[in-house]
């Protein structure tokens, strides 16, 4: 009969088990990283969303108000209120590129809902600022153009207005 070495086999047991536990321990940390990460771009996705939860709002707030100035006299007003839009929608996209550029067209896509439908159709016409601007100063007015620009290129959309 052969005699067993309970000694050896413990020892091989043990190696064998040794490694087993390393596999594991690598498949965890492995785990664990993705699970960080996919933590981490949540995190990033809800602030992005409440920046630009808060950006829609003044956005919206400010397309309001410069809707409601309807006289030759409030058109300095107006375009006040038209300039703090866009440079909204700007500065929306400004934050994300800080927060998340590689998610910015998701981003700038859930901006584009939270924005009220009178936003997107002045941003795409440029009906009121056309209105409310009679005789621009030159250096504003190509500013103006270039702010409303970037704001469509940001938003995806198309360019409707009479200048282009």
């Amino acid at each position: 009969m052969c005699e067993v070495d309970w000694g050896l086999a413990a020892n091989v047991v043990t190696a064998i088990a040794t490694v087993g536990a390393l596999i594991m321990a690598g498949v965890a940390a492995h785990w664990a990283r993705d699970l960080s990460k996919a933590a981490n771009r949540t995190s990033l996705d809800a602030l992005a969303v409440n920046v630009l939860s808060e950006a829609a709002r003044n956005v919206n707030t400010a397309m309001r108000a410069a809707t409601s100035r309807n006289s030759y006299a409030e058109s300095h007003l107006a375009r006040e209120e038209l300039s703090a839009m866009v440079s909204g929608v700007i500065q929306a996209r400004e934050s994300l590129d800080v927060i998340s550029h590689d998610r910015r067209a998701i981003h700038a896509e859930v901006f584009r809902t939270m924005l009220s439908t009178d936003v997107i159709a002045e941003l795409k016409a440029e009906v009121l600022l056309s209105l409310h601007d009679k005789a621009p100063n030159a250096q504003s007015a190509q500013l103006r153009q270039r702010q409303y620009s970037d704001a469509r290129a940001f938003l995806g959309l198309p360019d409707e207005s009479s200048d282009a």
